[in-house]
């Protein structure tokens, strides 16, 4: 099994309530929620959304919580609310915010992404701050669980995730 699976099944089953979930709508589209995020910092803003081909709700109505963020849950409903003939996802490259090419994140810095995605959405759907989306572009950079960078972010979330009382997946620092 590669990092990436083991990755995502430490998650799913730290958050699990009790033995592991069948798969979800969400799980399918992470990897479209991952293209979504422009600037990989684990979160697809207000500019990120308009910024694709989307003819869907404005960001407002697709945001339901109002926080700024995209969420797993979110992109779901708003697949749901599209008709096939509606829906576009997202455009094939984007320039980057600095105007150069877009370039997608090699394996090492997807991993830190996943990772640091995936724990700040099961933190956010349960109404808790996910990290940083600042800190989170910086700890995707290095692509290394165990940089500074990284560990900052994880040290931002460990609290909020243990004091839902939730194991800390095996494997993260």
């Amino acid at each position: 099994m590669n990092r990436h699976a083991l990755a995502f099944l430490t998650l799913t089953v730290a958050c699990a309530p009790a033995a592991p979930t069948r798969w979800t709508e969400a799980d399918a589209l992470a990897p479209h929620r991952l293209r979504l995020d422009l600037n990989h910092d684990g979160r697809v803003t207000k500019d990120e959304y308009e910024r694709t081909l989307w003819r869907g709700p404005d960001f407002a109505s697709a945001d339901l919580d109002g926080d700024g963020d995209l969420s797993a849950p979110e992109l779901v409903h708003l697949v749901q609310v599209q008709s096939s003939t509606a829906f576009d996802g997202p455009p094939a490259a984007e320039p980057a915010p600095s105007g150069g090419p877009h370039s997608a994140p090699d394996a090492d810095q997807e991993h830190v992404l996943e990772v640091l995605v995936l724990l700040g959405d099961a933190l956010r759907s349960h109404g808790l701050p996910g990290p940083n989306p600042d800190a989170v572009a910086a700890a995707v950079t290095t692509g290394d669980l165990n940089s500074p960078e990284t560990l900052a972010v994880l040290d931002t979330l460990r609290p909020a995730w243990l004091g839902q009382g939730w194991a800390w997946p095996a494997g993260l620092p």
